[in-house]
């Protein structure tokens, strides 16, 4: 695969003009703010992912139109940003105005792009968002189920069982090693079912609830007992109107159902029709209600495993992630001064990178020794020149941009530095420089 030589594109052009940019296999950008530095940067993701980081005040990939059209130059009608290596393949993305982006990408073209910003942003977060941006480039071969994942996990994790069912299950296609991005998709798909899970079972609580309320088993019953007497009581008292010969005994069997002040009171046999007929609907929500209870229970059941499922998959990924981190580690002291190296641990909780340097240990990094590692540690993800390793204009001093350049020198991605000065002393060698014109 050849590095990509050449970008086209218009992206925040000042006045709608497509400008194309000579790209080496290590370049270095230099431009004042507002230059344009950014725009090309958007510019390499879109024309290779057919998305832009960071923009609009969001942290992360950007794709839907409505925002990119914010890039499009004023006056223009089309937005264009095209990546092209030497052997003529091409990623394309382009927008006309009132349309939907597209993007085109040459079968032979598939490039992965690491940039630093969002390489910090996921090693900033918790243990699983780093594993999960990690695992593409520690394991560029594939990652396999069975012995990067299962025989990973301790002897006492007790879902083992479990995650291999639903391994089968859901997303087995008789492939046992699956690319590092996939991995990621099914524990991504694993954690969308938990949630869905655990939605419809609060869903399902709250309207069993609501419908449990009204179950009241002896309303019914008593509605059915009114009913049954009133409409004795109706019929004794027509047969009592028309049999005078029989009124003593009908008179009897009357106070044998009701006293005669209860007699005064009693409800007509059509109200106690009405008062049934809405206790059955009582008791048909009842009956609902502890339909729902049952899926409730069952949500909250499926919920609970797949937490179980996801918990063991996390241990087993992390555990396969860690056991990467040795020779990724090398990669990274190799791309160090002389006489650093870092230190990386993962756990599910969180990623830890400590530098030592003179025999002493340092956690807390910042300003340009926290630059320097940055580069470090995405020059050692990158493994192959499939990678396009992009770096930010993250303030530079000549010094620490000059020691960055030697040792990314060193990688084997295709690596792309932004700045607003050049580095301290001649240019490193395999370097090109390329200076950007902010009136462009």
């Amino acid at each position: 695969m050849e590095a990509i030589l050449k970008i086209k594109t218009n992206v925040k052009s000042i006045d709608g003009t497509v400008h194309t940019y000579a790209l080496g296999n290590k370049t270095l950008i230099v431009g004042d703010n507002e230059s344009g530095k950014s725009a090309l940067t958007e510019a390499i993701h879109l024309a290779v992912t057919g998305s832009a980081p960071n923009i609009l005040l969001r942290n992360g990939e950007v794709k839907a139109g409505k925002d990119l059209a914010t890039l499009m130059p004023e006056g223009a009608d089309e937005l264009i940003a095209t990546a092209s290596d030497l052997e003529g393949n091409q990623a394309a993305w382009s927008m006309t105005v009132g349309s939907a982006p597209k993007h085109v990408v040459s079968s032979s073209f598939p490039r992965m792009i690491l940039p630093l910003v969002g390489l910090r942003q996921a090693l900033s977060g918790t243990g699983v968002t780093a594993m999960k941006y990690l695992l593409p480039y520690l394991f560029p071969s594939g990652i396999s189920f069975n012995t990067d994942v299962m025989e990973q996990l301790t002897k006492t994790a007790p879902n083992g069982d479990e995650l291999e069912e639903y391994w089968h299950d859901t997303w087995y296609d008789g492939e046992d090693i699956i690319d590092g991005s996939e991995m990621v998709s099914f524990l991504n798909y694993l954690g969308k079912d938990k949630r869905t899970a655990s939605a419809n079972a609060k869903e399902t609580q709250s309207q069993s609830r609501i419908l449990a309320g009204a179950s009241n088993a002896k309303g019914l019953n008593g509605a059915w007992k009114q009913l049954f007497t009133s409409l004795q009581f109706e019929w004794l008292r027509k047969m009592y109107k028309e049999n005078e010969e029989q009124r003593p005994f009908l008179r009897a069997e009357i106070a044998k159902i009701v006293s005669p002040e209860e007699a005064k009171k009693i409800p007509n046999s059509v109200q106690c029709s009405t008062d049934v007929e809405g206790w059955l609907a009582v008791q048909q929500r009842a009956e609902l209600a502890r339909g729902l209870n049952e899926r409730e229970v069952r949500s909250r059941q499926k919920a609970e495993k797949l937490k179980r499922i996801e918990d063991c998959l996390i241990e087993g990924l992390v555990n396969a992630a860690q056991l990467a981190m040795m020779p990724y580690e090398g990669r990274v002291a190799r791309l160090l001064p002389a006489g650093e190296m870092a230190l990386i641990t993962l756990t599910a909780q969180k990623l830890m990178v400590k530098l030592v340097r003179d025999k002493k240990t340092y956690r807390a990094l910042s300003g340009s020794t926290e630059v320097r590692v940055l580069a470090a540690l995405g020059g050692a993800l990158a493994t192959d020149e499939k990678v396009l390793l992009l770096l930010d204009d993250r303030m530079w001093d000549g010094a620490t941009l000059a020691k960055t350049m030697r040792a990314l020198g060193e990688s084997e991605a295709q690596t792309v530095i932004m700045s607003t000065i050049p580095p301290k002393g001649k240019l490193p060698k395999g370097w090109t420089r390329l200076d950007l014109d902010p009136r462009k």
